[in-house]
């Protein structure tokens, strides 16, 4: 809720909100077999990962929902080991992980500067 009265929202509107995400629980079903009802530990709302950006000291980033593109100029290969250490503690901090199925990276230059960061 923190990150909701951050971003201003406050009054009726967060308590709302609090409810809303609080005392949660999940089940699932598949054809006519459903799961035993469990609480809900973590919840990503969007709205909780906005501040990722604030992470990156070396680098810039661009969100659309929850997907996220960090891009770096010069020094390229500092740059992201540097980020890459300060997103992976902001995921521990969020108590989130990186989906390394779904990231990549990939380096756009000139042919002399790729062989010169090959070793990324």
């Amino acid at each position: 809720m923190l990150k909701l009265e951050k971003y201003g929202v406050k009054g009726n509107v967060l308590s709302c909100l609090k409810s809303y995400l609080s005392d949660r629980t999940q089940l699932v079903k598949c054809d006519t077999s459903v799961s035993k009802s469990l609480p809900v530990i973590v919840d990503v709302p969007s709205i909780f990962v906005n501040d990722f950006p604030t992470c990156l000291r070396e680098s810039q980033g661009n969100m659309f929902a929850d997907d996220i593109v960090c891009y770096a100029q010069d020094g390229v290969q500092s740059y992201i080991y540097i980020d890459v250490h300060n997103a992976n503690t902001w995921y521990n901090h969020n108590k989130l992980t990186l989906n390394n199925a779904k990231s990549g990276c990939m380096l756009l230059g000139a042919l002399q500067r790729l062989h010169n960061n090959s070793n990324i």
